[in-house]
């Protein structure tokens, strides 16, 4: 018996899952770190494409202190190996990925590093008078390079450049055994040999010549700490030194090799032959038209900072290892991104929404961009710092600070590309002209494709609907949204994706005559698979205002949602689609409310008028299908948000309310005849919304929301304009105030599962490589004295605590409501 038992808890072992993946693991990571370490492994020879004479004469392997599985550097010898560096390599050779404050805790003091940096002096500025000027060092300041350029260091060593020796163990076959053997390696050459002048004789070095003379003498440096100076002694310190410059990491990463060796075997251990429940998902998920994050809900307060990836972080580089493809990114300090994110989750907001793209036709000369257009039709994605690398940015700090990111993959709205030649746009503030992205709508979008995908064709004959049916664009695009979303598709700070940011018919190009809601459907089903397939951990969302195109035809006819479990879910009645009746009776409603003459009241069918100076397109009949209920239930705009939510891979929707660019009002006006009415037409949108979400089983969001004030009419530009508008409406601060109020209780009220306000206003922004971020807030006179800027405002920036205490009040309801036993509580409480 004790036998069997035996045989299957063996057999048992060898089938587990759990057992396989860590004994694999194992294997792996044993092979790598030792290959790592010791550049072979003791069961294959050492494979050189080159031949001795052209490697050098092969260095003796030493026994240095540090190789040893569980051997760390010696700190004492790091520190004479920066004298050694400092008094006789510094002369020639630069450090430059060491900063002084990276000597702290390793080979000196805090206050040592400290004053070695103030002892040299740093170029700076510039000043208040537009000057550079000399400063001493700062901890944060890298170690300094011996020349200011490579022509003065190869002028001052006889046409060779000397290297930079941040990476040079790494950069060099035989890492510490081929520098210290190099170093110690000077001999007169053997009979036979001529060396030219101005070379000297070291058979380490590939061909004998190297421009570099000996340098390491017995007594040439005098140690602090009393070690006896010898050339040798000087050779082991300096390349000890250079390979933790190399590898600062090394020490911590044995340590945490060893405690995840440790881990594992515990692991394996205590379960040997059962796999572990994996517990709630990290990721934000959707159950029974909820969001949930874990096992919990997660209905949140949510803000928009379009310009989140301009601010830039004070150093960066990013460099790949030679002959050892490993990347490499160095992101020293994280300051603006960090503030912004952190004062945001210190409000209790829990997502922030922002771009994802940043396209341009040609690359900039200053600024963030992503991708460029090339003009032979080929697009070029910007890897580099002031590209990609800034959406890293955003998904890494938002982590830190408990922050989740709702990325838009691109926007519908691009006037730049109406004229190439147009020039920056104009605020009317101080006659200043806004540079490329302070707008949302300048980051490039749809009709950056239509018309470089269209070289040939006229702007004025172009047409925006080719983005969703021109093959050869809509490839480009998903290959772009294929890349972003695998990129972050482990990500736990992303909470999901937008196909675009209010996608339509129309943008600053025409619509054609055959566009439909069922295009821009169709075309959003195919985009959200495309992200499904590249990213199965994040939720998507379609991006659009959430117009309907009631009783039009469906890609994806409705059927009702199985029942939800349980009362708590189930207490809004589900009324399925929207009507034509339901629509008329709330048109009924509203002239009761509003019209009491009949007289009074004409039904308007030539479209509506759009704030900010712009009109809805003309009805065309194949957009126009069913009704005439005008364009925010007629799908003029190419867009039914019902086939939308509907269509598969799909998993929430979303829609806007800015009362200053659309009118929410019922089908018989075009105007608003006072506020009161305006906070009502949101209200309505808002039950609408929630009612369509709960029809269709699926989660709702408001993803942009606001109302430009008095205050900031002056610098208010509609989302289909390069032009600042004075806004219609122009409401005071307390009316925006209590306008947000109540369109946030009734959001809460009835499930809307999130509530993001248009937009963040950031201050006290202190670095940025792009002319976006600028030293005014769009609301007072510029400061060019200061050192303090602001982050972009079309009208709606909110950088006051007014509206962020709103918002925060917002929050503090929706952790009562999901916490108490309360039905229902007043934002104003808070």
């Amino acid at each position: 018996m004790a036998s069997t038992s035996s045989s299957e808890s063996q057999a048992s072992f060898l089938t587990s899952r759990t057992s396989l993946v860590a004994i694999s693991t194992f294997t792996a990571g044993t092979i790598a770190w030792y290959t790592h370490l010791y550049g072979t492994l003791p069961f294959i020879g050492q494979v050189s494409a080159n031949s001795p004479s052209e490697e050098g004469l092969h260095p003796t392997a030493y026994p240095w202190s540090h190789n040893g599985w569980f051997q760390t550097f010696d700190h004492s010898s790091i520190r004479r190996g920066y004298q050694v560096y400092k008094e006789v390599c510094a002369a020639c050779h630069s450090l430059e990925r060491i900063a002084w404050r990276n000597l702290v805790g390793v080979s000196h003091t805090a206050s040592e590093a400290k004053a070695m940096a103030e002892e040299v002096e740093y170029p700076d500025g510039p000043n208040d008078q537009g000057e550079m000027f000399q400063r001493p060092g700062k901890l944060s300041d890298y170690l300094p390079s011996p020349y200011p350029n490579e022509e003065a260091a190869r002028s001052s060593n006889g046409g060779a450049l000397p290297p930079d020796l941040s990476l040079i163990i790494k950069a060099r076959h035989g890492g510490c055994d081929y520098v210290y053997s190099l170093l110690t390696g000077y001999v007169d050459p053997p009979a036979g040999v001529d060396i030219r002048e101005g070379l000297n004789y070291n058979p380490y070095f590939p061909g004998g010549a190297i421009a570099m003379a000996r340098v390491l003498f017995d007594g040439l440096v005098e140690y602090n700490d009393g070690t006896p100076g010898t050339t040798s002694q000087y050779a082991k310190d300096v390349v000890t030194f250079l390979n933790w410059a190399s590898e600062p990491e090394h020490d911590e990463r044995k340590k945490i090799g060893l405690q995840a060796i440790i881990l594992m075997s515990s692991l394996r251990a205590a379960t040997p032959t059962t796999t572990s429940n994996n517990g709630p998902s990290k990721f934000v998920t959707v159950d029974n038209g909820k969001f949930r994050l874990g096992d919990k809900p997660f209905q949140y307060i949510g803000t928009s900072a379009y310009w989140l990836q301009l601010p830039q972080p004070f150093r960066h580089y990013h460099e790949r290892l030679s002959g050892r493809g490993i990347d490499l990114l160095f992101l020293d300090n994280d300051d603006d991104m960090n503030k912004t994110l952190s004062e945001i989750a210190s409000r209790g907001i829990k997502v922030v929404r922002t771009w994802a793209f940043n396209d341009v036709t040609e690359i900039p000369p200053t600024g963030v961009w992503l991708r460029v257009f090339h003009e032979n039709g080929t697009i070029e994605l910007n890897t580099g710092e002031n590209g990609i690398i800034r959406l890293d940015r955003i998904v890494r700090v938002a982590e830190q600070v408990g922050i989740y990111v709702l990325f838009s993959l691109t926007n519908n709205w691009f006037p730049r590309v109406a004229n190439k030649t147009q020039p920056l746009l104009s605020r009317g503030l101080n006659g200043q002209a806004l540079p490329r992205n302070y707008l949302s709508n300048d980051y490039g979008g749809m009709d950056t494709y239509v018309k470089r995908f269209r070289p040939n064709v006229a702007t004025s004959d172009l047409v925006h609907d080719i983005f969703y049916t021109d093959q050869n664009i809509r490839n480009a695009y998903k290959s772009y949204a294929e890349f972003i979303v695998k990129r972050y598709s482990n990500a736990t700070s992303v909470i999901g994706w937008e196909a675009a940011n209010d996608p339509r018919c129309n943008s600053t190009l025409p619509a054609s005559t055959v566009c439909n809601p069922q295009i821009i459907t169709k075309w959003t089903a195919d985009v959200a698979n495309t992200i499904k397939e590249a990213d199965p951990n994040h939720l998507v969302a379609t991006g659009d205002s959430g117009f309907y195109c009631v009783d039009c035809d469906k890609v994806y006819p409705y059927t009702a949602p199985p029942p939800a479990p349980s009362a708590a879910v189930r207490r809004m009645r589900r009324e399925g689609p929207l009507t034509s009746k339901r629509i008329l009776a709330k048109d009924s409603e509203w002239k009761k409310r509003n019209l009491p003459s009949p007289s009074l009241y004409k039904r308007t069918l030539s479209g509506l008028t759009i704030r900010g100076k712009w009109n809805a397109p003309k009805t065309s009949s194949q957009k126009r299908q069913s009704n005439s209920f005008g364009p925010l239930f007629d799908g003029s705009f190419g867009v039914d948000t019902e086939d939308l939510l509907n269509a598969p891979g799909v998993d929430f929707s979303s829609f806007q309310l800015f009362p200053d660019q659309n009118t929410y009002g019922p089908i018989g006006t075009n105007s608003v005849s006072n506020f009161s009415e305006i906070v009502q037409q949101g209200i309505d949108w808002l039950v609408q919304h929630a009612s369509t979400a709960n029809s269709y089983g699926k989660p709702s969001i408001l993803n942009g929301f606001g109302l430009v004030t008095n205050v900031t009419s002056n610098t208010f530009a509609p989302f289909n304009s390069s032009i600042v508008h004075e806004s219609p409406i122009g409401t005071t601060q307390s009316q925006q105030i209590g306008a947000y109020t109540t369109w946030i209780n009734t959001a809460i009220d009835n499930d809307i599962q999130g509530i993001i306000h248009y937009q963040w206003g950031q201050t006290n922004i202190t670095q940025s490589s792009s002319i976006a971020i600028t030293q005014q807030s769009g609301v007072g006179s510029i400061n060019s004295t200061t050192n303090t800027f602001y982050s972009p405002n079309d009208g709606y920036a909110a950088y006051d605590s007014a509206i962020k205490d709103t918002l925060e009040a917002g929050v503090k309801r929706i952790t009562a409501r999901n916490t108490s036993t309360r039905k229902r509580t007043s934002l104003n409480e808070f």
